[in-house]
């Protein structure tokens, strides 16, 4: 009985350590197979230890909770490193760890002394990557977080975080997001007087790329494989390359229309985005010099009390990314090219501007961007107020509430 009363104690005791974790290894079907700890928290690097296997466990147990380790400590408490004692004479699992990566630092009489750094760790996710198909998805809601504090990060439980992907400290990352394989999330820890990356809700961070400190990643944005994001990716942008820059936008089909062999009837398109046009306007051919024309209050839908001119942006750039509470606009690219994005909250659409005879309405309330501008683009804006700060909403979130409050429904984008 006292054996049992200090086993019981010793129990107790340990149910109130922050500084460690033990687990069970359950199978699928929630049979109890063995145990694990983590413990021993040394700056970037964790100890894991106590892994105790039932006999007639199946063959693939230790390197499936080995991975989930990994995953665990390396992918959601972002250490760095892992060290560990095996006692000599356990051949099995010396062998297990040498294999995984482990190199062995020292010894006593009783134990090897081993360590494994993160390329190492990387390295055997990828290897072994067949023994758990599915992804590792940690549920903090359910986890028993080691209070090292040092290594901290805000990871929603629906994320995925892919095997090998590194997450620096005080990154935030909203649910739904899906971080690939071997991507960089970089934190404080890099720079600590800088703001680290935050992953906002949906967005998709490729396999190998990588986010610097201080960059938000928008609302289901999208960052191609091996890509390098040195700025601020907008919601719903697909950028990619070494700097990433917007390549596209997400569920935008684009437009291609024309205005050769079109009657004055088939001029106007209505677009599937709330109230926004497409203009076909009158061009006339001529040797002298061709002309371009249309009326306001006719061909464009308002009487304009201003106009601007958009010129020389940088092929990378992006522009816009606002919406107006009360200005309309009609936009003509006089010269080059440009593609713009029109998006009311719930539908998108992407129209080509890349002729003076082509001209797009987009009303109050809806989100506009322009980007992909050929290096000679020239756009031109006419615009039916004079302008107002007060009327731009700059904010994708608070646009989204803006239209889900005019309109009292629920809108998902």
């Amino acid at each position: 009985m006292l054996i049992l009363r200090n086993k019981k104690a010793w129990l107790k005791h340990y149910a109130k350590q922050t500084d460690q974790a033990y687990f069970i290894i359950e199978s699928l079907q929630g049979e109890p197979l063995g145990t694990v700890r983590l413990y021993d928290a040394q700056e970037h690097s964790f100890c894991w230890g106590s892994w105790i296997l039932k006999v007639g466990a199946p063959q693939t147990v230790a390197i499936e909770s080995a991975l989930m380790v990994y995953a665990y400590a390396i992918d959601y408490l972002k250490f760095q490193a892992a060290h560990f004692d095996v006692r000599k004479g356990n051949e099995s699992v010396l062998r297990f760890h040498e294999r995984f990566g482990a190199l062995r630092t020292s010894e006593t009489s009783m134990n090897f002394s081993y360590k494994i750094n993160f390329e190492g760790i990387s390295t055997a996710q990828n290897r072994y990557r067949k023994y758990l198909p599915q992804l590792i998805n940690i549920n903090s809601r359910e986890c028993h977080q080691m209070s090292n504090q040092d290594f901290k990060a805000v990871i929603d439980s629906s994320a995925i975080i892919m095997p090998g992907a590194y997450i620096g400290l005080d990154v935030i990352i909203e649910d739904k997001v899906t971080i690939g394989p071997n991507a960089v999330i970089l934190g404080k820890d890099e720079n600590v007087s800088a703001t680290a990356a935050t992953i906002r809700s949906g967005a998709v961070i490729g396999a190998n790329a990588t986010v610097l400190v201080g960059i938000t990643v928008g609302i289901k944005a999208v960052v191609k494989p091996g890509s390098v994001v040195t700025r601020t990716v907008p919601p719903l942008a697909i950028v990619e390359g070494n700097p990433a820059i917007i390549t596209g936008y997400v569920s935008t089909a684009i437009s291609i229309t024309d205005n050769q062999g079109k009657d004055k009837k088939e001029l106007t398109k209505y677009s599937k985005v709330n109230n926004v046009t497409f203009s076909n306007l009158t061009l006339v051919s001529d040797l002298r010099g061709n002309l371009s024309v249309g009326e306001f209050e006719k061909d464009i839908p308002f009487k304009p009390n201003r106009y601007f001119l958009v010129f020389d942006v940088p092929t990378a750039e992006t522009r816009g990314e606002h919406a107006h509470k009360v200005c309309k606009q009609f936009l003509v690219c006089i010269k080059g090219s440009c593609n713009v994005v029109a998006d009311d909250g719930v539908n998108r659409e992407e129209f080509v501007l890349d002729s003076p005879a082509k001209g797009l309405y987009l009303p109050p309330m809806t989100w506009g961007i322009q980007y992909h501008y050929s290096p000679d683009a020239c756009l031109l804006v006419f615009a039916s107020e004079y302008y107002d700060s007060a009327d731009y909403i700059r904010d994708y979130d608070e646009f989204i509430k803006a239209v889900f409050e005019k309109t009292n429904t629920t809108k998902t984008i």
